[in-house]
């Protein structure tokens, strides 16, 4: 088992050691320093949870010009509100269209 510092994990995750550090505190993992000692362990757990965040978000590119892309995030939803909103579409195209009778002219 090898352990990495601190700052060579900041590296890594293209950060600052003192905002990785925070970051870090705030997940209750005691660090003191840049120079700190992190196990493999540590390190699997502190990328699942600055990383995962990032992935969630998906962003959708659409060209608008040939000069211009337009970026957002497609909002993910639950896998609860999904099947409930599916059931709901599944139910509307499922209701039968009002018959409409044609109108006939009599001239």
């Amino acid at each position: 088992m090898a352990k990495i510092r601190l700052y060579e994990l900041a590296r890594d995750l293209n950060t600052t050691n003192k905002v990785l550090l925070d970051k870090i505190k705030d997940m209750n993992i005691e660090a003191k320093s840049h120079m700190s000692s992190l196990d493999d362990e540590t390190v699997k757990i502190i990328k699942k949870n600055l990383l995962s965040k990032k992935s969630v978000d998906e962003i959708e590119e659409k060209r608008i010009k040939p000069t211009v892309i337009r970026r957002r995030k497609k909002l993910v939803q639950p896998e609860e509100q999904a099947t409930e909103e599916q059931a709901e579409t599944i139910v509307e195209e499922a209701a039968p269209a009002p018959e409409i009778e044609p109108e006939v002219e009599t001239t």
